[in-house]
Formats: structure tokens, sequence, C-alpha cells
């Protein structure tokens, strides 16, 4: 029998570890890879639970100990009813957000080298080019 993996969620340097189930797609033919995630909750009362952070904040996604994924929470979906009630995280890797934003910031390069290209359009995501 396998041993269970140790998997935890970052988010602003907090681990959340109580992961009920965890999808992570990772595919060469894709932009990002995607993290779904659906937490256990404990409600003491029949008002749904809020998360502490938000879409747009960054996250980690570690498995014994190692970074799989990070990048960008994309949605945080919280679902109730008389019968059951649940929460998640869904987020996308730094790449699909660099290929989902970069037509906001319009840039002409003429004669530029490769490296000033990437440097100018990873910098403002707050990575390092190389």
């Amino acid at each position: 029998m396998l041993d269970a993996a140790d998997i935890a969620l970052v988010v602003d340097g907090v681990e959340y570890r109580d992961i009920k189930r965890a999808i992570v797609e990772m595919a060469i033919d894709q932009f990002a890879d995607v993290v779904t995630i659906e937490m256990s909750d404990a409600w003491t009362d029949r008002t749904p639970m809020t998360w502490p952070f938000e879409e747009g904040d960054i996250f980690d996604f570690v498995v014994d100990g190692e970074i799989w994924v990070n990048g960008f929470v994309t949605n945080l979906p919280i679902s109730w009813d008389d019968q059951d009630h649940s929460v998640g995280m869904e987020g996308l890797s730094y790449g699909g957000n660099l290929v989902t934003s970069s037509h906001l910031q319009p840039r002409v390069w003429r004669n530029a080298p490769l490296d000033r290209i990437v440097r100018d359009v990873v910098t403002p995501y707050g990575l390092k080019p190389f």
C-alpha cells in the first residue's frame, strides 16, 4: 500500500493542510498548470465559511515538501445546502497569468534582444527572467 502524500496549500505564508481532494492539471499543450482543491470545513453553525485570503493572492501547492504549482488564486467556490457544504480553491500557475493578461499592456519591441523582451514581460509579475 502506498503512503498518502503530504500536501499543503500555502497562501501568504500560512499553510492549509485540511485538504480532502486535490487535482493538479499539467500538460504540455496548455498554457498553465491548474490546481483545484476541496478543503475540509468545520462550521460551528450553518453560516458558510469565508476564506482568510482572496482571489488574486499568490499561492504555492506543495507535495511532500516540493512546490508543484505556484501562481494566483482564481476562484474560491463555497457551496452549501441542506444536505452538504464544501469549500474549495482554484488556482492558475504564473504562466497562465502571463498569457491571459499580457495583452492588457501592449508593447512594441524593435530590434530588441530576446532576453530584454522576456525581462520586460515577466518582471511586473515578480518573476526573475533567468
